[in-house]
């Protein structure tokens, strides 16, 4: 399993004492425990006929939408390239552009070695 909590920084907790102020960090970490749950309920239907798994994506796209921190919801379904792109399609705001078709982000930086003069 991975290690969510790690790939999208809820172990920075504030530290009040030093005078940390992360006011996200609960909503953030709400968030990641939905789209786990969501993740959870999606692997029971993933391969269920198209009528069951189409309610599901459309309650799990409300969720995410409601709920935010999109790059959360990103990387729990980071190995489900359906809901990837139904993600990607939820969102406002976010450039397709920058998806290829399995949800996945493009490569759209040359290393200074790759880049012709």
């Amino acid at each position: 399993m991975y290690h969510y909590d790690k790939l999208v920084g809820l172990g920075n907790l504030p530290d009040i004492e030093k005078g940390d102020r992360d006011r996200r960090a609960l909503e953030r970490n709400r968030a990641f425990h939905r789209a786990l749950a969501s993740l959870k309920l999606w692997s029971n239907v993933k391969d269920a006929p198209e009528s069951y798994k189409s309610g599901m994506k459309e309650q799990m796209m409300m969720t995410a939408a409601a709920v935010g921190f999109f790059s959360v919801w990103m990387t729990v379904f980071s190995d489900e390239p359906q809901i990837l792109q139904a993600l990607i399609e939820k969102f406002p705001g976010t450039d397709k552009s920058y998806y290829d078709g399995n949800g996945k982000v493009k490569k759209i930086l040359k290393k200074e070695s790759e880049v012709s003069t």
